[in-house]
């Protein structure tokens, strides 16, 4: 075996919360936990809603996505398996129907219709949409990618800049596990075409920043990304409260799911999930589980066609 590609970054999802508003110790770690806190900031008149995210396809990540993960739940059998040929074998038999599920789409449709801790509109939320709230100083909670905290930091686009720490994944009450986070790592290749001058040229690029300390550390300073290299990590987790904080969030975790599906499909699968969700989330809270139902039979569909 011989490397194919060099690691540049790594995607990981982090909850982005005001610490203005919260301590560390008063962070929600369930979903229980959300609720109470976000009712009771409310109720003090510091924020609109307790959590806000993209749920609109492409952007089930920043709320369903998460909170199936976190509650012992994902799209088919067996949780968190990405080898196609086991999939298949199982005949892509979808989670949708189970009670974990339902218990994932009840808690938003609670939090929208019950709880009001969500804005009401967020069925049909981009990420930016949500973005917007978030920074607007209007939530206290939104999941998105690390990459996201130069972004709500940058005091030229957001009210709350400052004022935003990054905390763990908010757990259901049917995950088997403590803690969970979901990492996805990105690479740099070289295009077999390119030329050997080209070729050449890449690798010596890709050395300098593999092996430049200063560019690593640009990775997390300049974007909230993280740098591949153990060494930069472990000098950054010393000097740098924030990266702790990271770090503990969701690289030193009870689990790691692996957030992508590979196969060809994906986008209807996902585009399917999400009008299924909005369905249920619109729809009477007691239509739920037929709305689940019906959306495992066309989830299995397009994977059997």
């Amino acid at each position: 075996m011989h490397a194919t590609a060099f690691p540049l970054t790594e995607t990981l999802g982090i909850f982005f919360y005001r610490k203005d508003l919260i301590s560390r110790d008063e962070y929600p770690r369930t979903w229980g936990e959300l609720v109470e806190t976000s009712k009771r900031l409310q109720k003090e008149g510091k924020i609109e809603w307790g959590l806000v995210g993209g749920m609109k396809y492409p952007n089930t990540y920043n709320t369903i996505l998460w909170s199936l993960w976190s509650n012992g739940c994902d799209i088919f059998y067996p949780f968190n398996e990405r080898n196609n040929d086991v999939l298949a074998k199982n005949g892509w038999r979808t989670m949708l129907p189970e009670p974990c599920f339902r218990e994932t789409i009840e808690f938003w449709w609670d939090n929208i219709h019950v709880h009001k801790i969500c804005p009401p509109g967020q069925v049909g939320y981009t990420a930016t949409e949500a973005d917007g709230i978030f920074m607007a100083g209007k939530a206290l909670v939104e999941e998105n990618d690390t990459t996201l905290y130069g972004k709500y930091n940058d005091p030229k686009k957001s009210k709350i800049a400052g004022k935003v720490a990054m905390g763990p994944f908010i757990m259901g009450p049917s995950s088997p596990h403590k803690s969970i986070a979901w990492r996805a790592a990105w690479f740099w290749a070289i295009p077999k075409a390119c030329s050997p001058a080209q070729k050449k040229l890449a690798k010596q690029l890709l050395t300098w920043m593999g092996e430049t300390e200063e560019v690593q550390r640009d990775l997390w300073t300049s974007v909230g990304g993280i740098p591949p290299v153990l060494k930069v990590q472990e000098k950054l987790a010393k000097e740098d409260p924030l990266f702790r904080d990271l770090r503990s969030s969701v690289i030193n975790v009870d689990y790691v799911m692996t957030p992508c599906y590979f196969f060809k499909q994906w986008p209807r699968v996902n585009a399917t999930l999400s009008d299924v969700v909005t369905k249920a989330l619109v729809g009477k809270r007691s239509d739920i589980g037929k709305v689940l139902n019906d959306g495992a039979k066309k989830i299995t569909s397009i994977m059997t066609e």
